[in-house]
């Protein structure tokens, strides 16, 4: 904080509220970061937009959002699913709307390229590649992953072969009841 020079910057922290219903929104969250913030000698305020307009305005370079919080949520389990979207750099006269952090990397772009071209041919080489690419996004940290949320599973003694997929849930046709 002392060396950086921004102890008592303003700073909005943008969430998504609950007025949705609770639990659809990221509120109690983006206020405790601000209380963080507040504590190391920043001055925070939040601001809270409905999910349905949230993306779109934290996502608008003239917001300026400086700080947001949100989810990566995978459909296929794929590592390109975690890293594409929110770490290419945007087309021409494009912005990604899943960049919110507007981070632009040639490199990165490159790697992300070679592996998708991977995962044609060769699948071990292309979990090495976005394992590699992974730890690198860490290190320069446009984004700044903090949960991975989970539910408790509760099964009674009478089943038996329990499997979950991690993106279908229970795999119910490979269970068995005593």
């Amino acid at each position: 904080m002392q060396a950086s020079g921004t102890r008592g910057t303003e700073v909005t922290v943008w969430g998504l509220s609950d007025s949705e219903g609770p639990g659809s929104g990221t509120e109690s969250l983006s206020r405790e970061v601000a209380r963080v913030l507040d504590r190391l000698g920043y001055r925070t305020s939040v601001k809270l937009l409905p999910p349905s307009r949230y993306v779109l305005r934290v996502g608008d370079r003239s917001t300026k959002a400086q700080i947001g919080i949100t989810g990566l949520d995978a459909h296929s389990g794929s590592p390109s699913e975690f890293i594409v979207d929110p770490f290419s750099c945007p087309g021409p006269g494009v912005d990604s709307v899943l960049n919110l952090s507007r981070f632009c990397d040639r490199s990165i772009d490159d790697a992300i390229d070679r592996a998708l071209s991977l995962q044609e041919t060769d699948q071990y080489a292309a979990n090495r590649a976005w394992e590699a690419l992974d730890h690198r996004l860490v290190d320069l940290a446009p984004l700044i992953p903090f949960a991975t949320p989970g539910a408790p599973i509760v099964v009674s003694e009478r089943v038996g072969n329990y499997q979950q997929n991690p993106l279908l849930g229970v795999l119910l046709d490979q269970l068995w009841v005593r």
